[in-house]
């Protein structure tokens, strides 16, 4: 393989990994969405009108036998607290 071919090979991969890495960036935002009006629909359903939700996001990451880290999963969490709706 020449030099030029190398690169444009190269340079065709990069392209995809960083259109893969938009892809799943749009979906981690789509599912931290889903994930708020999920969390505020029981928290109002158990009867407290507080609407902020905390979000964490964090990797789960192994490593190889060659040392080289690998992506397992992206867990997604979602905590919503306030105080209960008292009767006026």
């Amino acid at each position: 393989m020449t030099r030029q071919a190398f690169d444009a090979e190269l340079n065709a991969l990069e392209t995809k990994v960083l259109a893969m890495a938009s892809i799943v960036e749009s979906m981690v935002a789509d599912a931290v969405e889903a994930l708020q009006r999920m969390v505020q629909t029981l928290a109002r359903s158990s009867g407290t009108s507080e609407t902020s939700v905390q979000i964490d996001i964090g990797d789960r990451i192994s490593s190889a036998a060659d040392g080289a880290e690998i992506f397992l999963e992206r867990v997604i969490t979602g905590r919503l607290t306030g105080p209960p709706d008292l009767p006026s």
